[in-house]
């Protein structure tokens, strides 16, 4: 996100997405692609902190223990399916 803004599920995408689609289209090389990854993102918090987000009822939140809605819920989905897992 930005200095001083609290956590926000939808900078999971346009941050960790932006960074995903960089590295791929700036090397062939994928263990430079790997360390590159493993250096500007930590994909596994921000993977459990997305899915903290999500909410009974379905969708996924701004913040943990906030309703969803469907902003959030795409950019935390557009994330979630760029890991690919």
């Amino acid at each position: 996100g930005r200095p001083n803004k609290k956590d926000d599920t939808c900078y999971s995408f346009w941050i960790g997405g932006t960074l995903k689609l960089l590295l791929e289209n700036t090397t062939n090389d994928s263990d430079t692609d790997a360390q590159l990854d493993l250096a500007l993102l930590d994909e596994e918090v921000l993977k459990r902190f997305v899915l903290q987000c999500q909410t009974r009822m379905g969708g996924f939140g701004k913040f943990m223990d906030s309703s969803p809605d469907l902003l959030h819920s795409f950019y935390s989905m557009a994330w979630l399916s760029s890991l690919k897992e």
